[in-house]
Formats: structure tokens, sequence, C-alpha cells
């Protein structure tokens, strides 16, 4: 996911990009196209670093600054949401229907997939844009309202599937 700051004193801010690092998650292969869900931890969402455009730093921002930031991410943008469900389904492999919930807000998406299918895997490569605010995160704000982080994040996203053992 990538965020990016806004505002008068934007350039005091960091556009950051985080990943997921824990998820749980189920697909089904029908005839007719796919179905699936996955559920991602509030707390599984970590810093991989600075955003300079499109490239990534990730000695740009201490592990202080991370956890802090990490922090308020739990506390205060996703307060009250303890997962992020993913829940879609698409005919064929090249689109999708999916619904982004958390415990505040809901927001449904139409989105196209790029999926190849190696050996007994699919592999998934995708992107999209997410309106915090229809997920009902609160606006993230630095101090005195100087900066704030846009309400469009964007979400770059590979998914790889394989049969359950």
């Amino acid at each position: 996911m990538r965020t990016r700051a806004v505002g008068m004193l934007a350039k005091l801010a960091h556009d950051l990009e985080l990943q997921v690092t824990q998820l749980q998650g189920r697909a089904e292969r029908t005839d007719a196209g796919f179905s699936g869900e996955l559920r991602i931890a509030v707390t599984s969402l970590r810093v991989t670093g600075q955003l300079h455009g499109d490239r990534v730093d990730s000695a740009g921002i201490s592990s202080s600054e991370r956890a802090e930031i990490e922090q308020k991410i739990r506390d205060e943008a996703f307060a009250g949401s303890k997962e992020i469900v993913v829940r879609g389904q698409g005919t064929p492999w090249n689109r999708a229907e999916i619904t982004v919930e958390t415990a505040r807000g809901k927001m449904p998406l139409l989105i196209s997939l790029r999926a190849t299918e190696q050996d007994d895997a699919i592999r998934i490569l995708g992107r999209t844009d997410l309106l915090l605010s229809k997920l009902g995160v609160r606006e993230i704000k630095g101090p005195l309202g100087a900066f704030k982080v846009k309400d469009t994040v964007e979400v770059l996203f590979e998914i790889i599937l394989r049969p359950a053992d």
C-alpha cells in the first residue's frame, strides 16, 4: 500500500509504502471463474520504507519512526478494527468484483487482474485505489494540521494460489 502526504507542509511528511506481513485466505476455482476471501490483521501492516516517486527507500525512516507510524495505524487510523477483510469473485481471471471491509466501513470495487498459471499455482497481480474514508479510517493529520495523508491509497498486490494440502 502506498500513502501520499498532502497539504501546505506535506514535504515535511513521509510518503510511505506499507506491506502486509500476515494474512489468511481461501479461494475456490469453478467452471465460471473464482471466489475468495482474504483476512488481513491490522497488526500486520508494516512500514516498508519512504517513497521517492515510485522508488522505495527502506533506509529513509528510522526504526523508531517506523514503530511510531505502525502504532498510529493500529491505534488511530484503524481504531476498532482488528482486521481488513477482502472478499471477491470473478469471471474469468482478468477481472474481479471485490469488497474491502473493516469494522467501520466497506468499499466495493471492480478491478483488473493479470493471472498466470504456473505448475499447480495461479499467480495474480493487480492494483487498485482505496478510499480510507469509505473504510471508516479517521483522517490522518500531522501536528497542527500542517499536512494530512491523502484519502486515496494505492494498493499493489501479488497473490499466489496453490491447492490445499
